[in-house]
């Protein structure tokens, strides 16, 4: 990244992280991050990185996928869904089957074969493959 990219990077995360702060007490940074103008997911996805509280990270899981429907943004998805905390990996199930199509399917049924992977947990997948099949 050039240093004038950098630059922009810097100042869009900054922007963004400004509307993050503000989600857990206003629901108008919710809508301004869904309406935001640009490609944001690579900020959105930097401040996820760097973001502790929960409920914030599957607030940003959902904007992500809510803006971008696409097989893009599977890949975070998919790297969403193996944290052990339910909030989160619920929000990347939500945005998985939400995207839909063949590699939605296929990050499931790979998924279902992970060790260590609770009961609760591949009921929920199960259920999200049957959705997914069913559409």
């Amino acid at each position: 990244m050039c240093s004038e990219d950098a630059r922009a990077f810097l100042e869009k995360k900054k922007t963004l992280l400004d509307y993050v702060r503000q989600l857990r007490s206003n629901d108008n940074a919710y809508h301004c991050l869904l309406e935001f103008t640009g490609d944001i997911a690579e900020c959105l996805i930097a401040i996820f990185k760097e973001e502790s509280d929960s409920t914030t990270k599957a607030q940003i899981i959902e904007i992500l996928w809510r803006r971008q429907q696409d097989s893009h943004i599977l890949s975070f998805l998919c790297g969403a869904l193996r944290y052990e905390d339910p909030v989160i990996w619920k929000a990347a199930l939500d945005g998985i089957v939400s995207v839909g199509g063949a590699k939605s399917l296929s990050i499931l049924k790979d998924s279902l074969r992970e060790d260590g992977l609770g009961e609760i947990k591949k009921q929920w997948i199960a259920e999200a493959i049957d959705q997914i099949e069913l559409n």
